[in-house]
């Protein structure tokens, strides 16, 4: 497991003004004090159509209330849904969603997470 971590404050905790300025207008006032960048090996169970899988990542420093900005994974995943959510401190559950009309077996991937940090 890889977890980087990418502050947008400067060292007094502020953010920078060019940061505060387009961060202020994206999210309505609340501030995303920087990201983290998950990258993990997560082997997926074969699932029927219209089943689920679910994995807990371990990763440290996201807390209840982070959000998750993006998924990517290596594989074909078209037929499939991939939806995360910060489950716990230092915890990403990732839920793939089977909804091809056929068994999904994709196995082993390697997986991204884009967390934004706002707790």
């Amino acid at each position: 497991m890889t977890v980087a971590y990418q502050a947008l404050v400067t060292n007094d905790g502020e953010l920078t003004s060019v940061h505060k300025n387009n961060l202020s207008a994206i999210t309505g006032g609340f501030v995303i004090k920087g990201y983290f960048l998950i990258a993990e090996a997560v082997t997926w169970d074969s699932t029927a159509d219209g089943a689920a899988d679910i994995q807990a990542v371990t990763a440290t420093g996201v807390d209840l209330g982070d959000i998750i900005l993006g998924i990517s994974v290596d594989e074909d995943v078209v037929d499939a849904a991939i939806t995360g959510h910060v489950t716990a401190a230092d915890t990403v559950t990732l839920v793939v969603v089977n909804e091809g009309g056929s068994t999904f077996n994709p196995g082993a991937t390697n997986v991204k997470v884009l967390v934004a940090d706002v707790t």
